[in-house]
C-alpha cells in the first residue's frame, strides 16, 4: 500500500484521535460530532492511500475553483468566507465589549447575517453546479497558470490567517483564566 498523500493521512489520524477523545468522554450530545468526524476521517483515509480518489479530490477542487473563479471574478478566494469572519467578529465583539442588550443584538444580527449569506452561497454555487452539470460543461474548464498562483497565494494566506486564529485562541483560553 503506497502513501499518496501525507496530509491526509495526518489529517485523518488526528481526526480518529478527536473521535476517541470524544468516544471516552463520551455524552449524548457528542454522537453527531463523533459520526461527522468519523466520517470525514475514513475518508481522508481512503483518499491517503488510494491513488484514484486523490485523482479524483483534486479534479473536484479544480473544477470548484473555476466555478468559483466564474461566479464570483476577483472574490472568488474569499467569498466562501464570509461566514467565517463573521462569526470571528461576533466573537471578536463578544469577548472585548461588556455584555449589554445592544451588544447582544448586534452579536446575533452577525450570527444570523452569517447563516443567511452561508445558507445563500450553498445554494447559488449548488444551482450553477447543477447548471454546468446539465450543459455538460463541468469537467470541461481549466485554470490559467495565473489562476493557480492566486489560489496557492490564496491558500498559503488561508493557512497563515488560521494558524494565528488557532493560536490566539489557544493562548486565550490558557490565559483567560489567570
Amino acid at each position: 500500500m503506497k502513501l499518496v498523500s501525507p496530509m491526509s493521512l495526518l489529517t485523518a489520524l488526528l481526526g480518529f484521535v478527536v473521535v476517541v477523545i470524544k468516544a471516552l468522554t463520551f455524552q449524548p450530545s457528542d454522537i453527531f460530532w463523533i459520526v461527522f468526524i468519523g466520517y470525514i476521517s475514513v475518508r481522508g483515509l481512503v483518499m491517503a492511500f488510494s491513488q484514484e480518489a486523490y485523482d479524483e479530490n483534486v479534479k473536484q477542487t479544480q473544477q470548484g475553483r473555476i466555478l468559483y473563479r466564474d461566479l464570483f471574478g476577483r472574490f472568488a478566494y474569499v467569498a466562501a468566507d464570509v461566514p467565517l469572519f463573521l462569526l470571528l467578529c461576533a466573537c471578536l465583539l463578544a469577548a472585548v465589549f461588556p455584555v449589554t442588550a445592544y451588544l447582544r443584538v448586534i452579536v446575533a444580527g452577525l450570527f444570523l447575517l452569517a447563516l443567511g449569506y452561508a445558507i445563500w452561497f450553498h445554494w447559488y454555487v449548488s444551482r450553477h453546479k447543477r447548471l454546468r452539470i446539465a450543459d455538460g460543461a463541468w469537467g470541461a474548464g481549466v485554470l490559467s497558470a495565473e489562476d493557480e498562483k492566486a489560489w496557492k497565494r490564496s491558500e498559503l494566506w488561508h493557512d497563515v490567517v488560521l494558524g494565528t486564529l488557532v493560536l490566539a485562541g489557544i493562548l486565550y483560553l490558557i490565559f483567560s483564566e489567570l
